[in-house]
């Protein structure tokens, strides 16, 4: 056996210590040398308790992934255990939280995260930043949570919800920062008060000293927003992605009400910086100046100081220095683009990284172009980890670092008090055990639908591992696995669910991060809330099945009509969407193009144009993915670029059309009745089908929403007769409803509004069975294993941190003299004494 396959079999997968001597061995290019553990005297030690992107997740989980050690992770009361144990040996420490809390389970999805906001709560976090999914109960419950209770920037009508543990007054719960979300002139939702143009919706940075060190705190929140869940989930708000640029067209350009910087200036006669983007309109949104190097700027100036190239956009004066000695940020923009960020932007020492949960067993080292390095961490995503990160500061400067990680499991103990508290949250939806669970007593917040069902409820069982976590490496078909980032089993049995329950050619679903492992055994209401957890209804209707099937009607001059396709790249229309119907902007997106796109997202070299999320799952077609193949063409002229051979299939996963002999396939997916034009955020008809302005009368019925009449009978009916009898004749079914109606039941009637049986669904009558499922897994035949980083990075990965890219390659864009990270290690040294 190899030194390296050794490793990986060994060591990386199992969380276990890899020895100096092996590392030397495997990376004989170190730049790290090792740090002595003696207390060097003058120097200050600080210990750093990372935790995040929970998920909404309260209790233990099962692991079926290559580093699962046969016991259950996770458990807030055990995570309590692990992070008083670290304040207790350890003087100087920081509590950082990163990224999605409140939003991924049952229990936060029916108090709108209240769950799990009154448990770390007790945990005194020091300073933390809001994840996407902290947005997904809209800005107002964000503010009820997370508003500062008076202090000058309180956007909220009336009190915060008061803190339930550790008191907070002028500052933020959880001391919660972000430098990327603006106020966008856009009202907001009722009970919140928009602040001026431009805004920060949450202060950028917080300053914090420990031990005589002073450090500064910049938080970078999501760039995207959680827009699935409705077009205006966070109207009145705009995110840039942390470089002053925003990406998602739902992120409103902002006109400045203020002269920026340069325009001050040249009013003034003065000489302008060009360095410095305006902040006005651009192409893509609004454009600001990169919020991570001005608020560098801002931190590394001495205090009082004129910050040089930054103004106030209000007073036209110059920001003034904060002096800090460490900047330290906190990102949820993911590990793979805070390393990118990290190798071209000078000056922060530590990121604190969340949103793609992938677990660092060995802390990143980045060298950014000015010769300094900045360490790297991320947690996995429900609790089953805490980071500890100590460092040694002398001269306001990291000389030596130690990383070590605690696994969250069941050889930790659990913290009594915590537990106390955890059975208090949980027992209003548990029937058994001391549960307290009554049918009605919660309601679903995204579509109204009553909680009729105790979460430890079984539903029905599995022979199969149901997941969709694992790491790159682990392609196994014929073992029913597949890397997460590409396909899962739990996925996978949930889209056959839309595709079988609303007789559609094709079930689809994004490919969400957040997931929960359920082995061979029962399956309860509580795992199918892990998965679906955001209170979707489902829905079905037709697209375009390819870009050369997106066609559009043109009339002629003459008054006739013609049938006219994708336009090549030399025609002078090429770019714009109002002529050439395969636009990525025209609507509905294609099948094709949606599954290229999510290629793109999680293929791409380029990281920053990497979208949210895993590749898109389906049911009712099969293809072949090259995760190698170029970026698919934005315009939709090119395409087929990593995906061929799609086509629908049959029961047995056998190709009967192509794609491209389709001109139409029927596509169920995610629906939400404020956006009732919509599947799968996939606008099947726009205000400009209805002749300028939507309605549910000019949607009809090219959609139909699944939902069950007063005799709990399914029924399918269009947005408007689902308006028009919602509540008495016509009432919610959420995809977890739906998927449990298909793992339990047989023969499925589903009926008109008036009572007439359209079609019967077939049901799994209780199990999902091995030896079907096998019949149609994988539905997405990688043509080449993704790339193993695990060289180049110490530690296995879900999502390649670099794309489709050759470890070691140099990345698209690189600055000059570019190096690559460190040596794998879990201590190291920054500056080391001579």
């Amino acid at each position: 056996m190899t030194l390296f396959k050794k490793l990986r079999t060994d060591a990386l997968f199992r969380r276990s210590a890899i020895t100096l001597a092996l590392a030397g061995a495997l990376f004989s290019t170190s730049v790290i040398a090792g740090a002595s553990e003696d207390d060097d005297g003058d120097k200050v030690k600080l210990t750093f308790i990372h935790t995040g992107d929970f998920h909404g997740d309260i209790l233990p989980h099962p692991n079926a992934r290559e580093d699962a050690n046969g016991k259950l992770e996770g458990g807030i009361a055990r995570l309590a255990t692990v992070v008083k144990k670290i304040r207790k040996s350890q003087k100087n420490t920081i509590h950082v939280h990163t990224g999605d809390t409140t939003s991924g389970g049952p229990e936060v999805l029916f108090t709108q995260g209240e769950a799990m906001v009154k448990l770390l709560d007790q945990f005194g976090v020091d300073v933390g930043v809001p994840g996407n999914w902290e947005f997904s109960y809209g800005i107002k419950r964000y503010l009820e949570f997370f508003s500062p209770n008076g202090g000058d920037d309180d956007f909220l009508e009336g009190d915060a919800i008061p803190s339930f543990g550790k008191p907070f007054t002028t500052e933020r719960r959880w001391g919660y920062v972000s430098a990327n979300a603006y106020f966008n002139g856009d009202g907001t939702e009722a009970g919140t008060i928009s602040g001026p143009v431009g805004q920060l919706l949450t202060k950028p940075y917080r300053i914090m000293e420990e031990a005589g060190v002073r450090m500064g705190f910049i938080g970078c929140t999501t760039n995207r927003g959680p827009q699935v869940v409705s077009s205006n989930i966070t109207k009145g708000i705009s995110f840039t992605n942390c470089n002053g640029d925003v990406k998602y067209p739902q992120n409103k350009a902002i006109n400045w009400d203020k002269a920026d910087a340069n325009t001050v200036k040249a009013n003034r006669g003065e000489e302008t910086n060009p360095d410095v983007p305006p902040q006005q309109r651009g192409d893509k949104g609004f454009k600001t100046v990169s919020e991570l190097k001005k608020y560098i700027a801002v931190l590394r100036t001495s205090k009082g100081a004129d910050v040089e190239g930054y103004f106030d956009a209000k007073t036209g004066e110059p920001l003034k220095g904060e002096g800090v000695d460490l900047v330290i940020v906190l990102s949820e923009a993911g590990i793979a683009e805070n390393l990118w960020n990290a190798e071209r932007i000078c000056g922060m020492d530590i990121i604190f990284s969340s949103d793609m949960h992938e677990e660092t067993n060995y802390p990143v080292v980045a060298n950014n172009p000015c010769g300094g390095k900045t360490i790297i961490t991320e947690q996995p995503e429900d609790a089953a980890k805490v980071g500890e990160l100590t460092i040694k500061v002398k001269d306001g400067k990291i000389t030596k670092w130690k990383w070590k990680g605690h696994d969250v499991d069941e050889r930790v103990k659990e913290d009594r008090e915590m537990a106390k508290l955890v059975k208090e949250v949980v027992k209003p939806f548990n029937r058994k055990r001391g549960g307290t669970f009554q049918a009605g007593a919660f309601t679903n917040p995204y579509n109204g639908a009553p909680l009729n069902v105790a979460m430890d409820d079984v539903i029905g069982t599995t022979e199969i591992v149901l997941e969709r976590n694992r790491f790159s490496h682990e392609w196994e078909p014929a073992a029913l696995k597949m890397p997460g980032v590409i396909e899962g089993t739990g996925h996978d049995l949930i889209v056959d669910a839309f595709r079988e329950m609303l007789n559609a050619d094709v079930g689809a679903i994004r490919g969400f991060r957040y997931t929960i492992t359920v082995l061979p055994g029962p399956i309860t209401y509580r795992d199918l809330y892990h998965y679906l957890s955001i209170g979707a209804m489902v829905a079905v209707g037709e697209i375009p099945s390819t870009p050369e099937n997106d066609t559009k009607k043109v009339t002629n001059p003459d008054g006739s009509t013609t049938i006219v396709g994708c336009l090549p790249a030399t025609d002078p229309n090429y770019k714009d969407h109002t002529k050439n119907p395969c636009h990525r902007m025209a609507f509905p997106v294609n099948l094709r193009q949606e599954i290229e796109l999510s290629g793109n997202s999680t293929m791409n070299k380029n990281v920053p144009g990497w979208g949210g999320g895993w590749v898109w799952n389906y049911s009712g077609i099969k293809l072949d993915f090259n995760p190698y193949g170029p970026n698919f063409d934005f315009f939709g002229t090119t395409y087929n670029t990593r995906v061929t051979g799609d086509c629908l299939t049959n029961p047995s996963n056998q190709c009967v059309k192509s794609l491209q002999d389709v001109q139409k396939v029927s596509y169920a997916s995610y629906y939400y009745d404020l956006d009732y034009n919509r599947i799968n955020r996939n606008q099947l008809v726009t205000a400009g089908n209805c002749g300028g302005e939507l309605s549910r009368d000019c949607v009809g019925d090219k959609i139909k929403i699944m939902a069950k009449n007063a005799d709990d009978e399914l029924i399918l009916v269009n947005p408007k007769e689902f308006a028009d009898g919602k509540g008495t004749t016509v009432f919610q079914v959420d995809a977890v409803e739906l998927v449990a109606r298909y793992i339990a039941g047989n023969a499925i009637p589903v009926k008109d509004l008036n009572g007439n049986t359209l079609y019967v669904a077939h049901g799994l009558k209780g199990t999902v069975k091995e030896a079907e499922f096998r019949k149609t897994f994988p539905r997405i035949n990688l043509t080449s294993a993704l790339p193993d980083q695990v060289i180049e990075f110490g530690f296995p990965i879900i999502e390649p941190l670099r794309g489709a890219l050759v470890p070691f390659s140099t990345p698209p864009n690189a600055p000059e003299g570019w190096q690559g990270v460190d040596t794998p290690s879990r201590k190291g040294c920054i500056t080391c004494d001579k």
